[in-house]
């Protein structure tokens, strides 16, 4: 550790990274101090769900911030508009007009731009399906202005910030004893091959009965590995029932 630093910045969640990697574009050298242990790091970040507001116009500025956004999703949402107007009358209305209005306004007509920097410092963001939308027709619709959040929910957007700066890891990096072959058979191994038996699985068994699977909660942030039970019977995917209806006299 250096004995002085241009910037300090302390915490590390989204805001405080964010300044950080502000820094770095004109200072030389930047510390985060972050106190929390490296899996709880990233401050309130940690418990969001990674969404951020901000304004645009068209789904074509929701792909400048989702740029590996496939033509089939492109086709299945309907992602609408959230214009700067929208965006600062809500943050009046949900404060009570006691907001800042000059301040309000930078956050708001900047707030575009913002995300797309966020990509350009390598923060993979998604459309957020789960909290955000509602199945209308073929259409994915997205409610309240937001649709996007971060891969990875709130952890993942500070893990992201943190991981995608190599040069905070330059003294570790230099050290490290790196076996590329055995980095690739592991790759095989835990990744490629299970990926392969599940498919074989799948193939076999269109309707498949016998996966299950055990998640700790500390293993819930990883890809489940499914195992399959030989002992456990076929389950038939037809079922049927009896209805009776029950009527009084007269009815």
């Amino acid at each position: 550790m250096a004995d002085s630093y241009d910037v300090i910045v302390v915490g590390a969640g989204n805001a405080a990274l964010s300044a950080a990697m502000a820094a770095k574009e004109v200072c030389e050298s930047v510390l985060v101090v972050e106190k929390a242990p490296e899996f709880f790091r990233g401050g309130n970040t940690y418990f969001t769900g990674g969404i951020i507001r901000f304004a645009f116009d068209d789904l074509e500025d929701i792909k400048q911030v989702i740029p590996d956004m496939s033509p089939t999703e492109q086709a299945s949402v309907d992602v609408g508009s959230y214009t700067e107007k929208q965006f600062y009358d809500d943050m009046m209305r949900v404060t009570q007009g006691m907001s800042d209005p000059d301040m309000a306004q930078i956050l708001v007509s900047q707030s575009f731009a913002a995300m797309k920097w966020l990509t350009e410092k390598g923060v993979r963001f998604v459309l957020s399906y789960g909290r955000q939308a509602f199945k209308d027709g073929d259409k994915y619709r997205f409610w309240g202005g937001l649709l996007v959040e971060a891969v990875g929910a709130g952890k993942g957007l500070s893990d992201q910030q943190f991981y995608n700066n190599l040069a905070a890891y330059a003294a570790e990096l230099e050290t490290l004893d790196f076996d590329a072959p055995a980095f690739v058979a592991d790759i095989e191994d835990r990744i490629f091959a299970p990926l392969e038996e599940a498919n074989g699985l799948f193939d076999q068994f269109r309707y498949m009965t016998r996966l299950y699977t055990i998640i700790s909660p500390h293993e819930m942030t990883r890809d489940p590995i499914f195992l399959f039970n030989p002992d456990l019977p076929n389950v038939d995917r037809n079922h049927t029932a009896i209805a009776t209806p029950i009527c009084e006299p007269g009815e």
